[in-house]
């Protein structure tokens, strides 16, 4: 499995907060990460994951697991770790866009750039020099984005 490594150490950083105070869970997303960045092979299913070992050993893992640690009565395994990783990985990947800016925001967006950029220059006379018009209101979306783009 492939991993953008920045956003793979945001979600690392992210679980040992959430970990905080739990030294076995502390150890079990170390092993984790160690493993998914390693030499552990791991097939993603409907169902959860298939993760096989630098051991050569196969599990399972679909929020309970079978390894030996498991089958002791541990609920706290690095393979169970692994898929909170990974399901914090895909869901960070999956996040929604920002919000387009509105129109409103957009032209308050060009002004206060103008602004800062152009102090003692205002913003109508480009306006009415490139455009034909003297406020941004007046532009079609079109050109109010390509004036936005400009600087």
């Amino acid at each position: 499995m492939q991993f953008n490594q920045a956003k793979f150490n945001q979600v690392i950083d992210s679980a040992k907060a959430k970990a905080t105070g739990n030294v076995r869970w502390m150890r079990a997303i170390e092993k984790a990460a160690a493993g998914l960045m390693g030499a552990w092979i791991v097939t993603e299913l409907m169902s959860g994951l298939l993760i096989t070992t630098e051991s050569g050993e196969t599990y399972h893992v679909n929020g309970h697991c079978i390894c030996k640690a498991a089958q002791s009565g541990d609920v706290i395994c690095k393979h169970r770790a692994a898929k909170r990783l990974i399901t914090l990985y895909n869901e960070m990947e999956t996040a929604p866009a920002p919000a387009p800016l509105s129109r409103e925001e957009i032209e308050r967006e060009i002004e206060q750039r103008w602004a800062a950029r152009y102090p003692t220059f205002p913003l109508w006379m480009t306006l009415r020099k490139f455009y034909g018009a003297n406020c941004l209101a007046l532009l079609s979306d079109v050109r109010l984005a390509e004036f936005a783009s400009k600087f």
